[in-house]
């Protein structure tokens, strides 16, 4: 068995490790070329330490394991982020694809599913439910707005825009109504993309 060959079972073994049972499923989760993604596994393409780096992060895998099969195959827990959350509520970028993609990672300080997701608190505004540097986790696959009516999520608008806010109503038209964490709604909102938050991780542990 080739070197090329070895990485590419570790590959398959990493990303089962991590929950999912096909290669198109975790490229899907996490907005990989899914033929490239394919070619890694199946050891018919070379392997550069910079994309080895993407996948190891992902998968929560020691890059040394992956490339060599020295080591512990488990590293330190990590987290993506996609955003800031402002003092509104609002998150502070535009989304122009979704689901929304990860600018950085953080330490965590426990194991969070593969498809988790994090939006950081950047402000005081939310205080006292959220302090400043508080995650707010969900998944990156969404949850339809018709099923998280009454819970708290994050949500994209067709503008781009993203909220934390709770999901009050949905109408036939598919328009929904928001409600902001002051009590503030908002009527009729084009939501693209949903997803409940599943759990939120102090700043005090990261």
């Amino acid at each position: 068995m080739t070197s090329e060959d070895q990485i590419a079972q570790r590959l398959r073994a990493a990303r089962r490790h991590a929950g999912f049972t096909s290669a198109s499923a975790a490229a899907r989760t996490f907005g990989w070329n899914e033929v490239t993604y394919r070619a890694h596994e199946n050891g018919l393409r070379g392997l550069r330490t910079a994309v080895a780096e993407r996948y190891a992060a992902h998968f929560n895998i020691s890059l040394a394991w992956l490339l060599t099969g020295e080591g512990r195959q488990l590293r330190q827990h990590y987290l993506d982020i996609a955003g800031e959350i402002g003092d509104d509520g609002s998150l502070l970028r535009r989304f122009r694809v979704v689901p929304p993609r990860p600018v950085f990672s953080v330490a965590a300080p426990v194991a969070l599913p593969p498809q988790a997701i994090g939006f950081r608190v950047a402000g005081t505004g939310l205080q006292p439910r959220y302090d400043r540097g508080d995650i707010v986790v969900c998944t990156r696959a969404g949850d339809a707005p018709r099923n998280i009516v009454g819970r708290e999520a994050v949500v994209i608008t067709g503008q781009g825009r993203g909220y934390v806010r709770i999901v009050r109503r949905v109408m036939r038209s598919g328009l929904v109504d928001l409600q902001a964490i002051d009590g503030r709604v908002t009527r009729a909102v084009d939501v693209v993309w949903s997803a409940a938050v599943t759990s939120v991780v102090r700043a005090r542990d990261v």
